[in-house]
């Protein structure tokens, strides 16, 4: 299992939202334990067998917050409707900075995206 430090990633990002960006790592590993991690294409990714082009999920931040990107989000459930769709399959769960997440509910969405990872393999 290759990991890439957090604080890696961490260090390219304002102190302010590491806390949040720890809460997030903290849930997906909940629910995804077994993944590899590394910084690409400057989001920090999590794939099974470092397989980069077909992550689980990435974290990204944009301006306003971070982007918790799924890679087939077009296959999962989306109980609390916070998908946002581009192009392709792709959905972004945009998190505000000053947000109060349940890390509860990120670890649900990740498992879901493991569950359709597996089936998709």
């Amino acid at each position: 299992m290759a990991r890439q430090p957090l604080e890696d990633f961490l260090a390219t990002k304002d102190q302010s939202i590491h806390a949040l960006i720890v809460t997030l790592d903290k849930a997906i590993l909940k629910g995804a334990p077994d993944v590899d991690t590394a910084i690409k294409w400057k989001q920090y990714m999590y794939s099974f067998d470092s397989k980069w082009m077909s992550p689980i999920c990435c974290i990204d931040t944009t301006k306003k917050g971070i982007a918790l990107r799924f890679m087939s989000a077009d296959l999962m459930a989306d109980p609390l409707e916070v998908f946002r769709f581009g192009a392709s399959g792709m959905g972004t769960w945009d998190i505000p900075f000053d947000s109060k997440i349940k890390a509860a509910d990120i670890t649900r969405y990740v498992k879901d995206a493991v569950a359709v990872h597996k089936t998709k393999s």
